[in-house]
C-alpha cells in the first residue's frame, strides 16, 4: 500500500526513475534484476514493486564490486579519503562493511532537521552536538582505560562515552558525563535510549541537575517507555528520534507532534503491510532506496524494522512522504502470542509498562505459547510477578505459559545495543507479509 500520489512531488518520483535507470543499467549487481522490471512504459512505483528485496547477505556476498558504479574511479576516491570503508557491529548475521561518504551522510542528516522544527531552528548555525552511545557504534572504544577529554573532542562534537556497555561505567564514569555536559553545553544531545536512561537514573536517584540541551535526538535504537519516564524526570527539552542505518543514512525524524517523517530528498520509501491477522493494512516493513549518493547505491534494502504508518495529517504540516505512528521495533526481536500472531517489541513495551517498578526487562519466547522473561525490579518479585504475568497474558493470550526471574541488570548484545525480546521460534518475515 502506498499513501496517494499526491503526497509525493514530482522531484521525488524524477528521482526514483533516475535510481532505477542507473542501478539496472550501471551497477552490477542489479543487472540481474533486470529481467523483472515490467519497463519503461509502466509507473515507476510498479517497477520498484516488481523488483526483489536487497539484504544483508547480499552485500556481504557482493561487496564492493558488485556496487561500484560502471566508470566510477573508486580507487582514488578511497585513497583521497572522498570515501571509506565501514564495518557496523553487532552477531555475524547483523555485520556488514559498507562505503561511506561522509559528504553525503552529512547532508541527509541537515535535510533530516528540517522535519523538526525545533531541530531545525537549533542547528541553523554551527552547533554543538554530544554524543552518549556504545562506543562499538560512535567514538572511540576502551573497555580496560579512560580517554580524555581532548580526546573525546572532534569539530563541534563531543563523544561522552568511551564504552561498548553502560554496565562499565562506574561513579567516576557518571560524574564525568555530568561535568563535561556542564563543560561543553551542547546544543543538542544524540543518544541511545538506553544508555541516556542510565545516566538520568544515576542524576535522579542522587539529585543531581544535568544540562539542559535545546533538544534530544534519540537514536541507534527504539525507545521504550520505561527508560523515557526516567529521561523525562531529568530532561524538559524537546525529544526527536531519528530513525535511519549506515547503509542508508537518515530515513525518518520525528516532528514535535510525535510522528516520524520521510526524508524524501535522500530516501525512496516502499511499504509492504502484513496480514490482517498480524497488524492490518496500516502496519508492515518498509524497503528504502537512497538519492543522491554518487559511490554506493542501495536499492529496497530491508533495514530489518516493522512500522505502523500514520492514516491522519500530521498537525506539523508535513504532508510529502511516508508519516509514521510509529516505529514498532526489529522485526529481530518480535514474538508471536498464543495463537501465532505478531508481537512487535514496542507492543510488549505497551504492555509492560503498566506495571510499577520495572527498570528493564528480556523476554525470550522458548517456544510456541512458552516465554521466559528476565525483569529488573525497584520491587520484590514476589511483588511483581503477578503483575507482569497478568500484563503479558493481555497481549500473548491467557494460555499462554510465563517463567519469571529476577535479574540485577539486562546485559546488551555483541553491538553494544539493547535487545528486551526475541524468539527461538520465529518463521521468516515473509510468513507475516500480506500476499494479496
Amino acid at each position: 500500500m502506498q499513501l496517494p500520489t499526491n503526497n509525493f512531488s514530482s522531484a521525488y518520483h524524477a528521482s526514483s526513475l533516475e535510481v532505477l535507470e542507473r542501478s539496472l543499467k550501471d551497477i552490477p549487481f542489479y543487472r540481474a534484476w533486470r529481467a523483472l522490471d515490467p519497463g519503461a512504459g509502466r509507473p515507476v512505483d510498479e517497477r520498484f514493486q516488481a523488483l526483489p528485496v536487497l539484504g544483508k547477505a547480499d552485500i556481504r556476498q557482493y561487496f564492493p564490486g558488485g556496487f561500484i558504479p560502471q566508470g566510477a574511479d573508486f580507487d582514488t576516491a578511497l585513497a583521497r579519503g572522498i570515501i571509506e570503508y565501514v564495518a557496523t557491529s553487532g552477531t555475524t548475521s547483523e555485520q556488514v562493511t559498507n562505503i561511506w561518504n561522509q559528504q553525503w551522510w552529512d547532508a541527509s542528516e541537515r535535510a533530516s532537521w528540517q522535519l523538526n522544527r525545533v531541530l531545525s531552528d537549533a542547528t541553523k548555525s554551527e552547533h554543538r552536538e554530544a554524543l552518549l552511545g556504545s562506543a562499538l557504534s560512535i567514538g572511540d572504544i576502551d573497555d580496560t582505560g579512560d580517554i580524555a577529554y581532548e580526546d573525546r573532542l572532534w569539530k563541534n562534537y563531543l563523544f561522552l562515552n568511551e564504552k561498548s556497555s553502560p554496565l562499565l561505567w562506574q561513579e567516576k564514569h557518571y560524574r564525568r558525563m555530568i561535568e563535561e555536559l556542564a563543560r561543553f553545553q551542547p546544543d543538542i544531545l544524540e543518544a541511545n535510549p538506553s544508555y541516556l536512561w542510565h545516566l538520568c537514573r544515576y542524576a535522579s536517584q542522587h539529585n543531581v541537575s544535568l544540562h539542559q540541551p535545546r533538544a534530544i535526538i534519540y537514536t541507534y535504537e527504539l525507545p521504550f517507555a520505561w527508560q523515557k519516564r526516567w529521561i523525562q524526570r531529568v530532561f524538559d527539552c524537546p525529544c526527536a528520534s531519528s530513525y535511519g542505518s549506515t547503509e542508508l543514512g537518515y530515513v525518518f525524524m520525528e516532528c514535535p507532534y510525535g510522528r516520524l517523517h520521510q526524508n524524501t530528498r535522500f530516501v525512496r520509501v516502499d511499504f509492504q503491510p502484513l496480514a490482517p491477522e498480524h497488524g492490518g493494512h496500516d502496519m508492515g516493513r518498509i524497503l528504502v532506496t537512497t538519492f543522491g549518493n554518487p559511490w554506493y547505491q542501495i536499492v529496497r534494502f530491508d533495514p530489518g524494522d516493522i512500522v505502523r504508518l500514520s492514516e491522519a495529517p500530521c498537525a506539523c504540516g508535513g504532508r510529502e512522504g511516508f508519516v509514521l505512528e510509529a516505529i514498532e521495533g526489529r522485526f529481530a526481536y518480535c514474538t508471536q502470542d498464543y495463537r501465532g500472531r505478531l508481537i512487535t517489541p514496542r507492543r510488549l513495551d505497551a504492555a509492560m509498562q503498566g506495571v510499577d517498578g520495572i527498570s528493564g526487562y528480556s523476554l525470550v519466547q522458548e517456544a510456541p505459547g512458552e516465554y521466559a522473561i528476565r525483569v529488573c525490579a525497584d520491587k520484590p518479585l514476589s511483588q511483581a510477578r503477578e503483575e507482569i504475568v497478568t500484563a503479558l497474558q493481555r497481549v500473548y493470550g491467557i494460555e499462554a505459559k510465563f517463567f519469571v526471574e529476577f535479574c540485577d541488570a539486562i546485559q546488551p548484545e555483541p553491538s553494544g545495543k539493547f535487545c528486551y525480546s526475541r524468539s527461538k521460534c520465529l518463521p521468516d518475515i515473509n510468513h507475516f507479509i500480506r500476499t494479496r
